[in-house]
């Protein structure tokens, strides 16, 4: 059996309830807009999209789907807490990989250094955030389970 986290107790709950609320609430706000008005989206969106390539409908259709599944798995863990260690992984997983794409994309000239900054709020700090909560969750549950002490 896979091991599985409750929600923290006292502030750490209820920010890591947060974390998930709002991370469900951003992904699947921007999965909607990604899927009913790609075109606004690619060239709109904070972060100079364009500058990674050009506009692909069924591409940014097919990542708001993926945005969208990703923000199913934040309601899970908001609404079944003992999911919470599994969806945080998740969410690494996916935030991470974005990440490391971007990084790989502006180190090799790709595009300009200033998205390094500009990246900084909606792609890195994500990826940090999770791997953050997953370490948290991970530990939590392993204390209750006696593995670590």
């Amino acid at each position: 059996m896979l091991p599985t986290a409750q929600a923290a107790p006292g502030p750490y709950g209820s920010l890591v309830r947060l974390i998930f609320a709002l991370t469900a609430l951003g992904l699947m706000a921007n999965a909607l807009y990604m899927l009913a008005a790609p075109y606004h989206w690619f060239i709109h969106l904070p972060g100079d999209v364009p500058d990674f390539g050009p506009f692909n409908v069924h591409m940014v259709r097919d990542i708001g789907c993926a945005n969208l599944v990703f923000g199913g798995v934040a309601v899970v863990a908001l609404l079944r807490p003992v999911y919470s260690l599994a969806a945080a992984w998740l969410l690494t997983a996916f935030y991470g990989a974005h990440a490391l794409v971007h990084v790989f994309d502006t180190a090799r000239g790709h595009v300009h250094g200033g998205h390094w900054l500009m990246d900084l709020p909606l792609v890195y700090i994500p990826a940090l955030i999770f791997l953050a909560l997953g370490l948290f969750l991970g530990a939590q549950t392993a204390n209750k389970s006696g593995a670590l002490t």
